[in-house]
């Protein structure tokens, strides 16, 4: 089983792969930074069982984003990480809740809470799958 986690910020990234490692052994976490490398991921390294996406990145539509991966790969649960004006200016209502698994999480991820906070979220998550 494969996550993908499209995010500009490789400090996300090593977060994410700590939680994978020790809390999802058996999922193999494919990263990209940005719209173009992860339609690539998608196309030679799908399917994938849900996605990660960073609603912060810079110069980039993340909703359109967002809605056109569901729209080419189907639903699939996405966690969605940003900060609360994102998630009030940005990510519309049809993408979060394009599938009742779906979940948000709020920035910096460097807060105590964090891993329990996705780990959970990632548990959720993986019902879709099954």
């Amino acid at each position: 089983m494969k996550a993908l986690v499209v995010s500009e910020n490789s400090e996300n990234w090593n977060t994410l792969k700590k939680i994978f490692l020790t809390k999802f052994p058996d999922i193999k976490l494919v990263f990209s930074n940005g719209p173009e490398e992860a339609t690539a991921q998608v196309e030679g390294n799908g399917p994938f069982a849900l996605y990660i996406l960073d609603m912060d990145m810079e110069e980039i539509d993340s909703n359109a984003f967002g809605l056109d991966l569901i729209d080419y790969t189907g639903t699939r649960p996405i966690i969605f990480i940003g900060n609360e004006e994102v998630f009030k200016f940005t990510v519309s209502q049809q993408l979060l809740f394009s599938n009742e698994y779906n979940q948000k999480v709020l920035r910096p991820l460097n807060r105590k809470d964090f891993e329990s906070e996705m780990t959970a979220h990632l548990t959720n998550a993986l019902k879709w799958v099954k």
